[in-house]
């Protein structure tokens, strides 16, 4: 399925996993609603996305862990990006 006129959720943005799927889905025409715990990573994340394909990407810092943040990120990403098609539950923190 291609990414053209969906609009996507993509937590855990800022790094790794997520800032690949931010670039491609964007290249593949998606709007993205990029979200991390780190604020500023995730802000020159959408930043860097959107000098390749502008207006592509917002940025919202999230703590996954918190319901009220989910529904903050939920409310605001649909009404910037008019709604929403794809959630891509990336976020989280591997370890030994």
């Amino acid at each position: 399925m291609l990414a053209e006129q969906r609009t996507a959720l993509v937590t855990g943005g800022s790094g790794g996993l997520g800032e690949a799927m931010a670039f491609m889905m964007a290249r593949e025409g998606a709007t993205l609603a990029l979200t991390d715990i780190d604020e500023t990573r995730v802000a020159d994340l959408a930043w860097r996305v959107n000098v390749q394909t502008p207006g592509s990407a917002f940025a919202y810092a999230h703590d996954v862990a918190s319901e009220d943040d989910w529904a903050r990120v939920i409310d605001a990403a649909a009404a910037d990006l008019g709604g929403l098609s794809v959630l891509v539950n990336n976020a989280g923190v591997g370890g030994p």
